[in-house]
């Protein structure tokens, strides 16, 4: 059995640095994605304080694990110079990273390793924001229903029977 294609194969499915962090200025996406629950916020770790929903400060130099829907820790890590994920043969997967320094946030778009992967960050980063999607996550409709539902009633019109109406 002649194998000699294996390794240009094995070299090929490598993932690059675009198929992992994409830096993106689409927030506006990214927005409506986990405002309408298409994407669901997972967890963040942090190594400055922050001002919770209750008012109160709170420190917790490492995985915040109170509002998200998964614990960092799990399936995703991160130290905020590095981010790896493994969400294989889970119901979730990866869909963007916001990540924070003192002074500016960057969001990243996961490209096609949004079920396994591992990333650098730039170095001055503080809080790392993991979103992605999982079994309570909404699936967009974008219009397809109604176009699959006259698609049918057109292939149904020439088998209309006019004899029955009267």
């Amino acid at each position: 059995m002649n194998l000699k294609w294996l390794p240009a194969l094995l070299l090929s499915t490598q993932l690059t640095s675009a198929d992992v962090l994409n830096p993106t200025s689409d927030y506006e996406t990214f927005y409506q994605s986990t405002s309408r629950g298409y994407t669901e916020f997972f967890d963040e770790y942090r190594t400055v304080p922050y001002i919770g929903p209750d008012g109160q400060e709170h420190n917790p130099q490492g995985w915040v694990s109170l509002y998200g829907s998964l614990s960092g820790g799990t399936l995703f890590f991160t130290d905020t110079n590095n981010v790896s994920w493994d969400f294989t043969n889970t119901p979730y997967t990866i869909r963007w990273i916001l990540a924070y320094s003192v002074d500016s946030e960057t969001l990243f778009k996961i490209g096609s390793a949004s079920l396994k992967g591992q990333a650098t960050l730039p170095s001055s980063i503080k809080i790392v924001g993991f979103y992605g999607t999982g079994p309570n996550s909404r699936v967009p409709e974008g219009g397809m229903t109604l176009t699959l539902l006259v698609i049918a009633l057109i292939i149904m019109l020439p088998f209309y029977d006019k004899k029955t109406t009267r």
